[in-house]
């Protein structure tokens, strides 16, 4: 039997331990590579909040991944490197709170163009320049860092913005060839968070009576007030409320009329549902009502009183011509089982939303 050399054992452990050595390197350098990215990862450079909420700053949100994404093309393949589109930052002018930044808003607007990572963050003002914190996140793994000399690989395009007055970054020229990614921000936005929305509708118009009603009464007066539910609008825009209206018509005056006048007063269930659109024409809202009413005719001196089921259906055009406030115009036909002579007719309205 051949015996091993004496010093056998003492070489097959250090060369275990080499072994190991060699492992545990090569697993670090696959965890650095899966967490730094490939060097061929599709990046996108995203706003970044002004966390001081001043109004004069509000254009660095944008202008700074402008500068950031010039700088990074010089390093890096051009064609991998993205710029945020300026869209967006309508949305963060209309309201401040708007989750732009938001871990779920992100990655949803990373996977939606197979964008690796995203770049963003805060900055603030101090002599003249901006602070900026940067991070980064990894779309694929969720993960979040902070970006740091020890994560240089952006840090460079951090620095000379940094360097920079607040004029020259304003002011810096944006590159029109720029590869923009347009996502559709405010409905990415929208389906990351379940928004529920309670709107009061109050209008006036007029109301045209239909076939044997028009023989006795011209337009009368028709109103209305409502209150629409909607629990979860930005993902399903169906609303759910209560309606009410009041219309007042009164006898044709002339000879061979007698004087009387119709009130109708209906309350019931409304349901609605919006388009929404974009621009002066914010949204178009189908609605439908059904319930009671109770009309009190007079004629001459003497009342009749009657219940009735009604019914209701309309279209409502919403409108912003001016920046704020809602309007609407709306049209419709409404129809009362009066238990005499039915009457039939449509409305038109214009009114307020609040």
């Amino acid at each position: 039997m051949i015996k091993p050399p004496n010093n056998y054992f003492l070489h097959s452990k250090n060369h275990m331990i080499k072994y190991l050595w060699f492992y545990m390197l090569a697993i670090f350098l696959f965890s650095t590579v899966s967490i730094y990215g490939k060097s061929n990862s599709k990046v996108l450079i995203y706003y970044f909040k002004d966390i001081s909420d001043k109004e004069a700053y509000i254009e660095l949100t944008y202008r700074i991944p402008v500068y950031i994404h010039s700088k990074l093309k010089e390093h890096f393949n051009k064609n991998k490197v993205l710029l945020i589109d300026e869209e967006g930052m309508q949305l963060y002018r209309e309201d401040r709170k708007a989750k732009l930044w938001d871990e779920r808003v992100l990655i949803n607007i990373g996977k939606k163009k197979r964008i690796d990572e995203i770049i963003f963050g805060s900055f603030y003002i101090q002599n003249g320049k901006p602070v900026i914190i940067g991070r980064i996140l990894y779309v694929e793994s969720g993960l979040i860092l902070n970006l740091t000399e020890e994560r240089n690989k952006y840090i460079q395009a951090f620095k000379q913005v940094q360097n920079l007055e607040v004029d020259e970054i304003l002011t810096f020229k944006i590159d029109k060839k720029a590869k923009e990614y347009r996502p559709p921000l405010s409905r990415i936005v929208e389906s990351s968070f379940v928004r529920s929305q309670l709107v009061l509708h109050v209008s006036i118009g007029t109301i045209y009576p239909l076939a044997k009603w028009t023989e006795l009464y011209p337009p009368g007066i028709f109103s209305e007030i409502s209150i629409i539910h909607f629990p979860r609008i930005n993902i399903f825009p169906g609303g759910l409320g209560i309606n009410t209206n009041y219309i007042i018509m009164q006898s044709r005056s002339g000879e061979g009329y007698i004087d009387s006048s119709v009130t109708i007063l209906s309350a019931g269930v409304s349901l609605q549902y919006l388009i929404k659109m974009r621009k002066i024409v914010e949204g178009i809202a189908f609605d439908g009502n059904f319930g009671l009413s109770i009309s009190n005719l007079s004629i001459n001196e003497e009342s009749k009183t009657s219940v009735d089921p009604y019914i209701r259906a309309g279209i409502n055009v919403i409108v912003r011509p001016f920046g704020f406030g809602q309007f609407s115009f709306k049209m419709g036909f409404f129809s009362i089982d009066y238990r005499e002579n039915p009457m039939d007719a449509i409305y038109t309205e214009i009114g307020i939303l609040i």
